[in-house]
């Protein structure tokens, strides 16, 4: 038995190849250009590029994997093993990245078959991937984590898949990407409640969950007066939160689903290519679930 059948089942892999290819293909012409080499479609680099990310391996790693499992080779319709060289010159060519908020949506529509679908709760939060290589022995060393790339997701409770993500560099408030998270998700799936944490308080945040997009907010108010008081309209009503409120966690069991399977680090070395790492690795874990 080699190793990636120890890794993993390759039933499970060929679900995952097959099902990203289908959504991969719903959004991407075949090829780029009528002069194209016509070896691979473009569907099928983006299906490779999203197992990569789901299981946060090289492009090395990927072609390898592709040779070990015949099965998944089949599902993606390769009649070869794409160089890992190839994989990667396409992940820089272009901006996949905003190709990643099509998939998501496509991913959904799959999920409603084929509508919009109607969720009860979805759930805001954001965590770092590492934007280095280095052992956690060595960061602490270093006596800091070094550079990371924020990653703002909204996930569908109970079912634990994302219905946005927004990429960003380094701290910041998460107030900062709440509207564009948001938005996104509420373009995805039509949710009757957002949870969220203290870092999402902001009476702006309420307005434009509960007057643009029709979605109940509750994110517990952080006190900044001196006598406790909370003098703003939705901020004001947070006390007390409902009992569902409890599931605000399932974000938070999301990301460390994903980083269990594809790691907490990234592999590549540019800004650009990290934030795409990053999404590939949030989509990819999507389809895989």
């Amino acid at each position: 038995m080699n190793l990636f059948e120890q890794d993993a089942q390759p039933t499970d892999l060929v679900k995952l190849g097959t099902l990203a290819l289908r959504i991969a293909a719903r959004r991407m012409a075949p090829y780029a250009s009528v002069y194209s080499r016509k070896d691979f479609t473009q569907p099928q680099l983006l299906a490779c590029l999203i197992i990569r990310g789901a299981r946060g391996l090289t492009y090395r790693g990927t072609a390898a994997l592709l040779r070990e499992c015949p099965d998944l080779k089949a599902a993606l319709g390769l009649t070869k093993v794409p160089h890992f060289t190839t994989l990667e010159s396409f992940a820089n060519t272009g901006d996949l990245l905003l190709l990643v908020d099509d998939l998501i949506q496509e991913l959904m529509l799959h999920i409603g078959g084929g509508d919009k679908p109607r969720v009860e709760e979805i759930a805001v939060d954001s965590t770092g991937f590492s934007a280095t290589c280095s052992s956690a022995y060595f960061s602490e060393k270093r006596r800091h984590c070094g550079p990371f790339v924020k990653v703002s997701v909204a996930v569908v409770c109970g079912l634990l898949l994302p219905a946005s993500v927004v990429i960003s560099w380094g701290r910041s408030n998460d107030k900062t990407q709440a509207p564009e998270v948001i938005t996104k998700a509420a373009a995805c799936v039509q949710a009757t409640r957002l949870y969220a944490d203290a870092g999402y308080d902001g009476e702006r945040t309420h307005q434009l969950c509960r007057e643009r997009l029709g979605i109940q907010s509750f994110i517990p108010p952080v006190l900044k007066s001196r006598d406790g008081s909370i003098k703003t309209r939705y901020r004001a009503m947070m006390r007390p939160l409902p009992a569902g409120y409890a599931r605000r966690n399932h974000v938070e069991s999301f990301f460390s689903a994903v980083k269990r399977t594809g790691g907490s680090g990234l592999r590549a070395r540019t800004r650009r290519t990290q934030f795409t790492e990053a999404a590939f690795r949030i989509l990819g874990y999507a389809i895989h679930r």
